[in-house]
């Protein structure tokens, strides 16, 4: 979603025509002039001819040179040739290092974003970083530039998969944004990346919000043809899912779709992303028959194979939630070939779809071969991303869970605890993961209160602070259950076990196998408490779905 704007508006502003001798300065006109027009390789004809001339004169350094530069920069983006626009960022920053002023800033800004497209992202971070000091030694801080800044910063935190930081820098811009009521098209991308922070914190209500007060500004300002409000209906599509508005989502993600392809065609990272949320969104609506033309269309397609990896990974998680293992398996290892074992761009997918098919080898007993797949896919992360990453201390959790089924309880003890040092700056998700698993270790080793308080920590937001439920939260649930039922203290266990089997058919279906879990652990506990004529309506209605 990172646009040209601060490419395209500051391109002309430098160029005095009393230092350039009349053909380079007319061929550097006609270079901006075909640039504006989409004739991007003509334009760079004659910006580099216009830049040989300037040289040709014995001046090498100057805002005139500093503008050519700048120029051939903007149109290396539009030919998507980034390394070669960031030689020229480069030169460009050269020129103008000495003179610390909001013109450097800007250049800064513009190395960014080449920087970001090349995956270059501690980088983008720092020349960003430089940027906003500069913007804030000349502007208040509420100024359009640094906040334009500043969602650049938190959009690159975002992108390093740090929403803790992400959140620092996102929110507080927007909330100055609104206090203002001016929008910059970097600040509308900012609302787009806030809200998948909040989709990514489980936050989904604030999502939507996010999401349909960016497509009202879009709409205000007339700019629908855009990708970017594409992208915008997508997260809304997102956040729709995540609230189980199935039918709305897929109404949503058909727009997003439709508009896109008005745009851009069938083509790249984003489409794809839309086409499998589509196909995700099918199947937990119940309609996976809806999905089938899309699913054929990513396998089939050789530029969509990461994204028809990461739809398996999903339909797989999915499914493993649901309790269909088998179903579950049969996506996992479907990614696991789409990611390909020699592809090293897709290292981390694999790794992280590797973690996912070795829980649910654990959850069918085959607990070393679980064990051995999250040992390799450990390896395998801190070899590309270092042990401080957050898909690294992910697998560590995995490793935990994987040894308490194991029966391995020290070990798993200690694993986790190495990840709770760092547990603030993991994902919502990943500290519920974490908190659970901390809770069946104590409740295994007997220490039923302190496991309590590790279930209610989990419990916490989606009871006092309005938390969507979810499968972390389902589990807490009847984690809790079986603490509270160890102590002996089963009327609370029958609450809590009710509330579980509500939550568990709310989030994955009245006829899904987890249901029928949670059906047979409330009837189990019912029949213990003298409740049989309950116990058994429960357990039909389980063995039915069995």
């Amino acid at each position: 979603m990172k646009s040209t704007v601060w490419l395209a508006t500051f391109l002309f502003l430098a160029v005095s025509q009393a230092v350039f001798a009349q053909s380079w300065r007319e061929k550097y006109n006609q270079a901006a002039d075909l640039y504006s027009q989409e004739k991007y390789n003509e334009a760079a004809a004659l910006a580099e001819e216009s830049l040989n001339g300037y040289l040709a004169e014995g001046a090498t350094s100057g805002d005139n040179h500093a503008s050519i530069l700048r120029l051939l920069a903007t149109i290396s983006f539009s030919r998507q040739d980034f390394r070669k626009g960031l030689d020229y960022a480069n030169q460009e920053i050269q020129l103008r290092e000495t003179k610390k002023d909001t013109v450097l800033a800007i250049a800064l800004v513009n190395r960014a974003l080449f920087q970001e497209q090349l995956g270059q992202l501690g980088q983008a971070l720092q020349s960003l970083t430089e940027a906003h000091n500069l913007f804030l030694a000349s502007y208040p801080a509420n100024h359009n530039a640094v906040l334009e800044c500043r969602m650049g910063i938190g959009t690159i935190y975002y992108l390093m998969n740090d929403l803790v930081k992400a959140r620092e820098w996102l929110y507080p811009a927007l909330e100055a944004s609104d206090q203002k009521g001016e929008y910059t098209q970097e600040i509308l991308e900012g609302f787009y990346y806030a809200g998948m922070v909040d989709l990514e914190s489980a936050e989904a209500k604030d999502a939507l919000n996010r999401f349909e007060k960016a497509g009202e500004l879009y709409r205000s300002a007339s700019l629908q043809q855009s990708l970017d409000y594409a992208l915008v209906l997508y997260g809304k599509g997102l956040a729709q899912h995540q609230l189980r508005m199935y039918e709305q989502a897929d109404a949503t993600l058909a727009l997003s779709q439709s508009a896109y392809e008005g745009m851009a065609g069938k083509s790249g990272e984003e489409y794809f992303a839309i086409i499998r949320a589509r196909v995700q969104n099918a199947h937990s609506w119940g309609k996976p028959e809806l999905a089938n033309d899309w699913t054929s269309w990513l396998r089939a397609n050789p530029e969509a194979r990461t994204a028809y990896g990461e739809m398996n990974t999903s339909l797989g998680y999915y499914y493993h939630g649901r309790g269909d293992l088998s179903k579950a398996e049969a996506y996992y290892r479907e990614a696991l070939v789409a990611f390909g074992a020699n592809e090293k761009s897709d290292a981390l997918r694999r790794a992280e779809a590797s973690l996912n098919l070795a829980v649910l080898l654990a959850d069918q007993g085959k607990v070393e071969e679980a064990l051995t797949r999250v040992s390799e896919s450990l390896g395998l992360i801190e070899s590309i991303g270092g042990k401080e990453s957050v898909l690294y201390r992910r697998a560590q959790i995995r490793m935990g869970a994987t040894l308490i089924q194991a029966g391995k309880w020290q070990a798993a003890q200690s694993t986790l605890e190495e990840v709770s040092r760092t547990m603030t700056t993991l994902p919502p998700a990943e500290q519920s993961s974490l908190l659970n698993s901390l809770g069946e270790v104590a409740w295994r080793n007997g220490r039923y209160r302190r496991a309590d308080s590790l279930y209610n920590a989990v419990l916490y937001p989606y009871e006092k602070e309005g938390k969507t439920p979810d499968r972390y939260y389902a589990t807490a649930l009847n984690n809790l259950a079986a603490s509270r039922q160890a102590e002996g203290r089963f009327s609370e266990t029958l609450t809590l076990s009710r509330r579980s089997a509500t939550v568990t058919r709310q989030l994955f279906g009245a006829g899904s196998l987890a249901y029928a879990g949670a059906l047979e652990n409330e009837a189990l506990l019912r029949m213990r408490l003298g409740d049989l004529l309950a116990s058994k309506g429960r357990l039909d209605s389980a063995v039915l779905l069995y």
